[in-house]
């Protein structure tokens, strides 16, 4: 695969050699060539996938300018985390956040440290702080960001606590990884979606029953003041639209 430095498209030529089939008398073969031609790509990255999408088309710009169409996050921790600051924000944390990341995906003791936090740190307040000091956002109008973001308040999902935690502790909304004002990216176009779900769903899209969603529908009515799913999306995208 080759990218030209002035194109939008990239250029890829591939052959292609069907199996023949070959009888007592003769045996045949197939070659198929053909170039296919494709349009620059849209990046799409969830959690700390966005925040390296946006890093690349950053840092750089020259490169992909013209190959890369744009950029969707979703549940990106763009300015931060707050379970990555608060995890990490004493060495008995870190240790044990590293002992539990180990657990999570099997890895030797020892490991965590070294292989799984360094990702974690790159993601508290303060590195995120520090990173975007001294690099800049995705130009918008190179590389159009689209972010978007969501919330859990359902008791059945497994990011319930930390959700609620976000929301005791700082008053903020949350995925249950992610806070809500964290996953905008400057510049972009925000999607706030004000359906149930967390940080996993994007990936792990989780089974609830049919009577767990209507009381978590109800319970959403009863905050709202009797006003249904469907209209407090619109409404929310009406007041969103007419203060931005």
């Amino acid at each position: 695969m080759s990218v030209a430095g002035s194109s939008s498209s990239v250029r890829r030529s591939v052959t292609v050699t069907p199996s023949s089939e070959a009888s007592e008398s003769e045996s045949e073969s197939e070659s198929e060539s053909f170039d296919e031609r494709t349009a620059a790509v849209v990046l799409i990255g969830h959690s700390k996938g966005g925040v390296d999408a946006c890093a690349a088309c950053a840092e750089y710009a020259p490169l992909l300018r013209g190959v890369v169409r744009g950029i969707v996050t979703t549940q990106c921790p763009y300015a931060g985390s707050f379970v990555s600051s608060d995890l990490l924000a004493t060495p008995t944390l870190e240790s044990l956040a590293a002992a539990v990341l180990e657990a999570v995906v099997g890895a030797r003791p020892g490991e965590g440290d070294a292989l799984l936090l360094p990702a974690v740190r790159d993601l508290t307040y303060a590195s995120r702080r520090t990173y975007l000091a001294s690099h800049s956002h995705p130009d918008p109008r190179a590389f159009p960001v689209v972010s978007f973001h969501t919330e859990t308040r359902h008791r059945g999902s497994l990011l319930f606590l930390p959700a609620a935690y976000a929301r005791n502790r700082y008053g903020a909304s949350s995925d249950g990884l992610v806070a809500r004002r964290d996953a905008e990216v400057p510049g972009g176009v925000c999607v706030r979606f004000v359906g149930e779900q967390d940080h996993a769903d994007c990936a792990y899209p989780r089974e609830v029953s049919d009577g767990s969603v209507m009381a978590h529908r109800a319970s959403q009515r009863k905050r709202t003041g009797g006003i249904g799913g469907a209209a407090m999306e619109r409404l929310k995208l009406r007041s969103w639209h007419s203060t931005s």
